[in-house]
């Protein structure tokens, strides 16, 4: 591969940038085969702050490079107008394949780095660690450091970083079962080999330091351990583990872990301890799954049920259990085939998922708030698992990793990036990119640049099914393309970069486009393919020219993950020999003094369709550094200014349960494949006098919070609970007792629901509450009205005395729960709530009222 010609770098000052895994609990163990989560990188596998580079060539390109770095159209900026930055230079003379670089973080100006691999083509493998404590000015080689008693040479193959003390470290030899430990960034070790596993999983507390656990999923037991005293020792706490998970803060106690354990038969059990097994106390979470995953307020499963009467395994089932609450199978619209589960995200109150139904046929779902209800949301997205979906093409070459091209930009809701095939087979040719503003609800091609560099005559309309398309991971692994992933950043809403192309499909000459308005609009700015990263806050670009005469290899641009720093690291060799060097350009003098009030201005989308400055029901206006402006942010500048609601329009809404996009007219219509009776069903329980959601089609984004407009053309409708059905029966009275007579069935006797007591007359009158099954009866002497339940106790209620003579008729009102009844001793008609609460007299010392005998309510029309 060619090298690339670094005398020139081309630099963009951006936001600042931020990292993490916020809301997921990373799997640790044997790898899941039905239910995968976003692939981590190398990196993130690693840990927070680390990078993981390979000593590959990333670009190539030309010798020449004014012509490989043009700054085009409105991001040109005038180069001598700005100090240049300082540079630094280490050469860590060091010849291995991989580095492993972590960033100690929090005001700390360590940096280690462990080189490891093969040096020079060797088939032997070794190890060497660095350490810088100037923040990479110069690196100190502590390999010495790590010593055993035997005559072994230490070979480190991990190391990992406490969350919650950035001093403490663990050094891991797997090979040897030692383990390294540090409480002072690396000056000092203490050491523990020997060790009755493995140590090939590590992994620390996230609260508390000195607890470790550590597993080796190829171990017969398949034993977890537990170190609460930093590694110098280490107990037995679970046998049979396949996976374990740390639990999510905002859903779970400090010291909660789920372990999936194997079983035989059956299906595994996951557990959950708050504890690690104290006392042998944990509660069992669900039984029977293929795989586990954590995920948010979210906990997925799938089941693979035997069909009884059927050789066959039977179809593969998605669980969800919602704020930790009792587990439900998903449904999903159609008859097809499931074979695997792709969680693409679930950090917004929904769970968006892809479906593997065949080796070639993956399609994007979305899921109501519960997770349990999934509705089509994009069909054919790019998708692969090394042992499922595409498995036979040539990806199977490059990565082992399963993966959905799919993309969230962060620091807004709502707005993903996918990629979908158009035409059957994975290459560039067969794919499009599309956008969604509503959580997947509706997708439409990005649009492309007003402008391109060198076509003056560039027309391009998505009516004519022209438009950009930028790369994602699918493009990143294609032979040749060497294309970066599209990035954004929480701390720069609206920004992306990405790599792409113009027209109906991908091609294989990448250009770099920038949207600063979260996908809206597009500009190019860079023709060719770059590697890019992003450091604080602007919009400039200039060229500045490093390493004077030299010409080096180019493995990484990188800045220090999760921190807001103006310093580029460069990784890189020179082009004779394979030789780890490190080049760090601090852009502070650059930027210049730090910004002030003036340099920011009030930010929103645009007030364009289709989303109209909204996502998810409302308008953000934030505080954002002027993209010109020459000043050092340094702080966290998205400030929020106001939050204002919008009107209900269609992006509010996506396609309900049972309902499908249709492509001519953008409408929900009904979805065939899903039987009449699962479209509104009646849900359970559905108590009598009491409303349940009946759709149009339609439903709510997950955390939209628009209203008016037209809401009331999409949101669903009211509908009753319907009364369970009874078999008719009839009440008939006497003077002590009332009876239920089934009608339609001459052969059962009268069955009697009340009789008097000892010491009260006649029956006067009865009402009847079909949706309560309540009777009510008002008796001659003493003058009163009572009721019961006849489904529950046999217990009589008083539910009003006193001022009363003669009760001639009773009339119930279900509508309001209230009962009415009119009294001929007294000449008044009364009324009162159904369990005796403000009584009250509607009509009473009226002459026209002489001795009323009936009375009729009719609450349906008030």
């Amino acid at each position: 591969m060619a090298p690339y010609s670094a005398a020139t770098l081309f630099l963009v000052c951006l936001f600042g940038l931020c990292s993490g895994l916020h809301g997921r609990s990373r799997r640790f163990g044997v790898p899941a085969r039905t239910l995968h989560t976003p692939v981590l990188s190398e990196s993130e596998k690693w840990g927070e702050k680390f990078i993981v580079m390979r000593a590959e060539g990333i670009l190539s390109g030309a010798d020449d490079v004014d012509q490989a770095v043009r700054p085009l159209g409105r991001f040109r900026r005038d180069a001598t107008r700005l100090t240049p930055p300082t540079e630094t230079e280490a050469h860590l003379n060091d010849s291995h394949t991989t580095l492993i670089v972590h960033w100690a973080g929090e005001g700390s100006d360590v940096i280690i780095a462990l080189a490891k691999g093969s040096v020079n083509g060797d088939a032997e493998q070794s190890s060497k660690v660095y350490v810088s404590w100037n923040y990479g000015e110069n690196f100190t080689d502590i390999t010495p450091r790590f010593v055993m008693s035997s005559l072994h040479t230490v070979k480190i193959d991990k190391y990992y970083n406490s969350e919650l003390r950035n001093s403490h470290y663990v050094f891991a030899d797997v090979t040897h079962k030692c383990l390294f430990m540090t409480r002072n960034y690396a000056r000092t070790f203490t050491r523990h080999c020997d060790l009755p596993f493995q140590p090939k999983v590590i992994s620390l507390h996230p609260n508390n330091p000195n607890y470790i656990l550590a597993f080796d999923p190829d171990s017969r037991s398949s034993q977890l351990y537990l170190s609460r005293n930093f590694g110098q020792s280490f107990e037995v706490i679970r046998s049979d583990v396949k996976a374990f998970f740390w639990g999510v803060a905002e859903y779970d106690s400090s010291n909660t872990l789920y372990v999936e354990e194997k079983r035989a038969t059956g299906g595994n059990v996951v557990v959950k301890t708050e504890n690690f097994f104290q006392y042998g106390r944990f509660t069992t979470v669900v039984e029977g799954v293929e795989d586990f995953e954590v995920q948010d307020e979210y906990l997925f499963a799938t089941k693979k049920p035997h069909l009884y009467g059927s050789d066959l395994n039977g179809t593969l089932q998605f669980w969800v259990s919602h704020n930790r609450g009792r587990f439900f199978a998903a449904e999903f619209p159609g008859w097809h085939n499931h074979t695997d589960y792709y969680v693409a995200d679930a950090s917004e109150d929904q769970v968006m998922l892809c479906v593997t139904h065949n080796n070639t046929v993956t399609h994007l779902y979305i899921s109501d708030v519960q997770g349990s209800r999934f509705s089509l949301s994009l069909e054919n997205i790019v998708f692969f698992n090394p042992k499922g979906a595409n498995k036979d093409t040539w990806l199977g070459y490059y990565t082992n990793e399963t993966f959905a091209d799919i993309h969230k930009v962060a620091g807004l809701r709502g707005i993903y990036i996918a990629s979908q095939l158009v035409n059957g087979s994975l290459v560039p040719e067969h794919q499009r990119s599309l956008i969604t503003f509503d959580k997947g609800g509706e997708w439409e091609l990005l649009t492309s640049p007003r402008q391109l560099h060198g076509r003056p005559n560039y027309n391009c309309s998505k009516n004519a099914n022209c438009s950009l398309h930028v790369t994602q991971e699918l493009m990143r692994l294609y032979p040749g393309s060497q294309a970066q992933p599209l990035m954004s950043r929480v701390s720069a809403p609206g920004l992306i970069l990405a790599s792409g192309t113009v027209g109906a499909n991908f091609r294989t000459h990448l250009d770099m486009f920038v949207s600063a308005d979260a996908g809206v609009s597009w500009n190019q700015v860079l023709e060719g393919n770059y590697i890019y990263t992003m450091a604080d806050h602007g919009q400039s670009w200039t060229n500045y020219k490093f390493i004077t005469n030299e010409t080096i290899r180019i493995y990484g641009v990188l800045t220090e993950p999760g921190e807001k720093t103006t310093v580029f690291s460069i990784f890189g060799s020179k082009l004779q020999r394979h030789s780890w060097l490190l080049i760090q350009l601090n852009m502070s003098a650059v930027l210049g003094t730090p910004c002030t009030d003036d340099d920011y201005k009030a930010w929103s989308l645009p007030d364009t369709n289709p989303i109209k400055g909204c996502l998810l029901g409302r308008k953000r206006v934030i505080s954002r550094r002027i993209a010109h402006a020459t000043c050092y942010n340094g702080r966290d500048f998205v400030r929020v200014i106001r939050t204002e609601n919008c009107s209900c329009t269609r992006e509010d809404f996506e396609c309900d349960f049972g309902w499908r996009l249709s492509n001519l007219t953008n409408r929900c219509v009904v979805d065939p494949r899903v039987p009449e009776g699962e479209r509104n069903s009646v849900p359970h329980p559905c108590r009598p006098g009491s409303y349940y959601q009946f759709s149009r089609g339609y439903r709510r984004v997950a955390g939209d919070t628009c209203s008016g407009g037209r809401e009331h053309q999409y949101a669903s409708l009211q509908y009753s609970c319907p009364i369970q059905e009874r078999p008719e029966f009839l009440l008939v009275a006497s003077r002590k007792y009332i009876q239920s007579l089934a009608l339609g069935d001459l052969t059962n006797s009268a069955e009697t629901v009340v009789r008097l007591s000892n010491g009260m007359t006649h029956i006067t009158a009865v009402a009847f509450d079909y949706a309560g099954n309540r009777i009510f009866w008002s008796t001659g002497s003493p003058a009163a009205i009572f009721s019961r339940n006849m489904t529950g106790s046999s217990v009589s209620v008083k539910l009003a005395e006193g001022r009363m003579q003669e009760v001639t008729s009773l009339a119930y009102d279900w509508t309001a729960d209230t009962l009415y009844w009119t009294d001929a001793g007294e000449r008044t008609i009364e009324m009162m709530r159904a369990d005796g609460a403000y009584r009250r007299r509607l009509i009473f010392n009226n002459t026209q009222v002489i001795r009323p005998a009936r009375l009729v309510v009719d609450p349906h029309h008030g």
